[in-house]
């Protein structure tokens, strides 16, 4: 059996951190209650970085790194050869993050970490900042007004003053609260006015504590991307930008890359100075910033996470992955089911082998209520058309087995 030659991202993350910094991405259901996400979610969640780390150290669930999955990796030409520190519950994930603090060691984090390891200076920045730069509430504060979409803000109990703004406009209702959210999880699309009763029920639903509505009028926009950025103290770089894929209006469903479809100079100058701006307020790390641009190329922001971003590793390993088999487009393909991983893998050996499928995250299920196994990865090709054939004949061999989340 011939194995496709190895491929490796862009840059690494010990490339663009100090040799001291440790990745701890997990974190607790508390801290994520905006998104909802179950434990054995974050759990695998902490593979996201894994073919990204370099030579930092990752804390991330055993299920992430299993020698099955080693092997899978291997055999589509990424060798997983880190240093993984691995757990299987959350009071192990945390006693290894609070010894790497001990030792000196700087955490970094993409989700706000647990209170347990919150307390001193062994963070890569104050978890403070980062609920106040990702509430939707502070992008005006960190975006100029001609780049954002005509917008409101609207207390919580004032719904008369929301059905009568706008009545005759689509809009997207988004909840403010400090910290993470993602997936559109606090957005609620609204075609119309009578759309609006239903998010007041939606509303009722959430988790209390968001402080105010941001109703912001629907942009037509030809197309809208996720900005990655590297931002430190000493300046902002550009990474590059994924086109986003919908489900529906604010449900982002995954990530495309065309090099024939890239936000303009002015999108990506916008997304720089808005780096710049979390950066003299003490901001360090990778950030994805959504940005679309309407039918004159006019920018418009949307949403602000100052986080690693789902499209991160696409991002970073689509040059080397498209090279290698003389593709041009990169497109984000996930799966879950309730079984182990080896039958999917198995069907999914030969499009890897003609490393025309790329994993990105594997997670084995833990076999608890609830849990499934993950496959997250891109596939490439030279044209869409051919990504999208490719996607039809790998539903047709998962049928039975997996089926996209």
């Amino acid at each position: 059996m011939s194995f496709p030659s190895a491929i490796a991202p862009a840059i690494t993350l010990s490339d663009l951190f100090p040799p001291n910094t440790v990745m701890a991405p997990r974190t607790s259901p508390a801290r994520m209650r905006w998104v909802n996400f179950a434990p054995h979610q974050l759990d695998a969640l902490t593979g996201s970085p894994i073919t990204l780390i370099g030579q930092m150290p990752l804390i991330c669930h055993r299920g992430t790194v299993t020698a099955e999955i080693r092997e899978f990796f291997r055999m589509a030409g990424i060798p997983l050869d880190g240093r993984y520190l691995t757990y299987t519950s959350l009071e192990e994930a945390i006693a290894l993050a609070q010894e790497c603090q001990r030792r000196g060691q700087i955490l970094l984090y993409y989700y706000p970490p647990p209170d347990e390891v919150t307390n001193g200076d062994g963070l890569i920045f104050p978890p403070q900042l980062y609920d106040w730069l990702n509430d939707k509430a502070n992008i005006d504060r960190l975006c100029p007004p001609c780049h954002q979409p005509p917008h409101r803000f609207f207390q919580p109990d004032d719904r008369a003053a929301l059905s009568g703004y706008l009545p005759d406009r689509a809009l997207y209702l988004k909840l403010c609260h400090p910290g993470v959210s993602g997936g559109g999880a606090d957005v609620f699309y609204c075609p119309d006015a009578a759309s609006r009763l239903q998010a007041f029920d939606w509303m009722a639903q959430r988790p209390t504590g968001w402080s105010t509505i941001r109703a912001e009028e629907a942009t037509e926009v030809r197309d809208s991307w996720c900005l990655n950025l590297f931002i430190e103290s000493g300046g902002v770089r550009y990474l590059g930008a994924p086109a986003q894929l919908f489900s529906q209006p604010g449900k982002q469903a995954g990530s495309r890359i065309d090099p024939d479809n890239q936000p303009s100079g002015d999108t990506v100058a916008l997304a720089i100075e808005i780096g710049h701006r979390s950066r003299r307020l003490g901001f360090v790390g990778v950030a994805g910033f959504d940005i679309g641009e309407d039918g004159n190329g006019r920018p418009f922001v949307f949403d602000l996470n100052f986080r690693f971003a789902a499209c991160t590793p696409q991002l970073l390993m689509h040059s080397a992955a498209a090279n290698r088999v003389g593709g041009r487009i990169s497109q984000s393909l996930k799966y879950q089911f309730p079984g182990p991983l080896s039958p999917v893998l198995q069907r999914l050996e030969k499009t890897a082998l003609e490393g025309r499928f790329v994993p990105l995250r594997l997670y084995e299920t833990s076999g608890q209520e609830g849990d499934c196994s993950r496959i997250n990865g891109m596939l490439i090709g030279a044209a869409q058309e051919e990504i999208d054939e490719l996607e039809m004949a790998l539903e047709g061999e998962l049928a039975g087995l997996a089926t996209p989340p």
